[in-house]
Order: structure tokens, then C-alpha cells, then sequence
């Protein structure tokens, strides 16, 4: 665990054998890097872009401005029981 979010969230790294999914998800494109929060995967995703891997070969609308677009009443992001 490396911070918690505005929601009390703990923000943490995982790793399997020593590899950083989130690095993972997001070099595949399969995942974006969330700026607001960090900068550790927009290499990654900058790379996923340029290969057109995963996501990016469509089109789509990154979930912060989807949300900056809807209400809190909609709020469907996961919550950490603990």
C-alpha cells in the first residue's frame, strides 16, 4: 500500500513474481495510466498507444471524463470493505 484515495481506498502496486501488473495491464493496453494519481505508467501506455495494442486501436472515452460527465448518484467505482 502506497496512499489511500479520496474514498479512504488503499492505492497500492501488485506484484506476481517480482512483475507490476498494473505495468502490465496498461503496456498492453489493456488499462490506462491515471495521471491524476501518478505518472509510473504513462511510459507504458505511451508504448501500448504507439503499438495500437489492446484499447487502442478503437476509440474510446478515458472513465475520468466519463465521470466528470455524470452525476455521483451513478457512481459505480468498486469500494474496499476494509
Amino acid at each position: 500500500v502506497q496512499d489511500r484515495d479520496r474514498y479512504g481506498r488503499k492505492v497500492a502496486v501488485c506484484r506476481v513474481f517480482g512483475e507490476d501488473l498494473g505495468a502490465w495491464m496498461v503496456g498492453f493496453g489493456w488499462a490506462l495510466a491515471y495521471r491524476s494519481f501518478s505518472m509510473r505508467y504513462v511510459p507504458a501506455e505511451q508504448l501500448a498507444q504507439q503499438r495500437k495494442a489492446g484499447l487502442w486501436p478503437g476509440s474510446f472515452q478515458p472513465p475520468w471524463e466519463w465521470r466528470s460527465g455524470h452525476s455521483a448518484s451513478h457512481d459505480i467505482s468498486p469500494r474496499d470493505p476494509n
